[in-house]
Formats: structure tokens, sequence, C-alpha cells
């Protein structure tokens, strides 16, 4: 896979952290000011609320985490949404975050989101959930990372 979606994003990683808040370290990145994730996400027709790219940052030194990707660019006029760290366990980190949506109706729903990112490969499972609906979306992908000084 190729990281070639990237340039389809309206805010450089640079700027994800202009005005955050948020949660915990990441394993293995213990001498980082802070890392990038760069998600390739292999999808289907029926992932209506994924993307191929997904974009997640964390600021290790502040505890904060920005997450962008294009729905979340459609949904949200920052570009990026603030993000937590879900679960630390040793061989993988998952990061969740979330943001309202409308479907094609106009009924809005609470999308909540997961990336479940191995520390060994950078592979990662992307899962959305729009709650209050049974639908779960699901998609599998690989990373890189890049050390970043914020």
């Amino acid at each position: 896979m190729t990281t070639t979606g990237v340039t389809k994003y309206a805010v450089p990683v640079s700027l994800l952290f202009a005005s955050l808040t948020l949660v915990s370290g990441h394993a293995n990145t213990d001498d980082l000011a802070g890392v990038s994730y760069t998600c390739d996400v292999a999808i289907s027709e029926t992932d209506a609320f994924l993307d191929e790219v997904l974009i997640i940052a964390h600021d290790l030194e502040r505890n904060q985490i920005a997450v962008s990707e294009p729905v979340i660019e459609y949904f949200d006029a920052r570009g990026y949404v603030d993000g937590w760290v879900a679960t630390t366990e040793g061989a993988f980190v998952e990061y969740a975050w979330e943001f309202m949506a409308r479907d094609g109706d106009g009924t809005e729903a609470l999308m909540q989101y997961s990336a479940e990112l191995s520390n060994d490969d950078l592979t990662v499972i992307v899962r959305a959930s729009p709650q209050g609906y049974d639908e779960v979306y699901r998609a599998m992908g690989n990373c890189t990372a890049e050390a970043v000084d914020f």
C-alpha cells in the first residue's frame, strides 16, 4: 500500500495541535516528542464512514491526540477531532475518537471510532459505529510512523 492519499488532507499534521486537550502515552516512544501515524486503509464500498487514509498525531509531551481523515474533514470544519488512548496492551495501542455525523436523510448520530495499532508491524484495524445503530464498519490497513516535534 502507498500513502499517496495523504494529499487529500486540508490540515497538515503540524497544525493539528492548535487547540487540543487530551490523554495518554504510546508504548515504545519514551524519547520522542511526538509521533504521527499515516495509515492506508483498505475499505469496501459498504464502509460508508471509513476512508482510505487516516492520520493520528500524538503529542507525547502534552498527552494530546488529533485524528484526521476525509470523513472527519467533511463533518468538522477544523479538519480534525481530538482523540484519546482507549487501551494500551504491550503489543498494541488503541486510539479512539468520536464526532457527530448526519446520514443521507439528515439524521444525526454520534460516530464512535477506534484504531487498534500494532506496535510491532504498524498494521491497523479501524472500526466505526454510529451510536444507536447496529452497524459496525471495520477495515484493515498499514501505517507508517514518523517522529515529529510539535
